[in-house]
């Protein structure tokens, strides 16, 4: 059996999801923007030529891509993540349990030598017993566009369609 609902019934539930998806999707970048890891903020401020030497784990690679696109002029931060994750091996000796957390932060990036903004990634891998990893890569504006384009654009047509919603529902003639 399927559940009969009202279109105005089902576009205020569709506004409450998406609403909920917005809050989901941009509190851990506001808690970046309060909390900034000192790791990931420093990679940053070493590209811009504003803080220390970054992580050694970095190096190697943080001065190719400098010396390709120049120094970083500006960040603005439009997504963070972070994750704990866990694996459980078995082998014919023994089994173990290995946690890992990763932690991604995308900025949208302007560089001295590039001529337009680019997306970058900055990632922190921490396995246990092994030294923190880092990753400086150039993300995708499209993932960009999709991960926060959807629920706006769900949020916005259940707003539009609401008002007009119990004429859509009604089995009277308007007149």
């Amino acid at each position: 059996m399927f559940i009969k609902l009202k279109p105005r019934t089902f576009l205020i539930g569709l506004l409450i999801t998406s609403s909920i998806w917005i809050i989901v999707t941009f509190l851990p970048l506001l808690y970046f923007v309060l909390l900034p890891p000192p790791d990931l903020e420093a990679i940053v401020l070493a590209m811009e030529g504003h803080g220390d030497t970054p992580p050694l784990q970095v190096t190697a690679d943080f001065g190719k891509k400098l010396t390709e696109a120049g120094s970083l002029r500006r960040t603005i931060p439009v997504a963070y993540s972070s994750g704990i994750f866990w694996a459980f091996r078995v082998n014919s000796l023994h089994s173990s349990l290995h946690s890992s957390r990763v932690r991604e932060v995308t900025y949208l990036a302007r560089f001295e030598k590039l001529p337009k903004p680019m997306v970058l990634v900055v990632t922190s891998r921490e396995q246990e017993g092994n030294p923190n990893t880092y990753e400086i890569d150039e993300g995708q504006s499209q993932s960009l566009i999709r991960s926060y384009g959807l629920p706006w654009l769900i949020f916005g047509l259940s707003l539009y369609f609401i008002p007009g919603s119990r004429r859509l529902g009604s089995r009277d003639p308007v007149p």
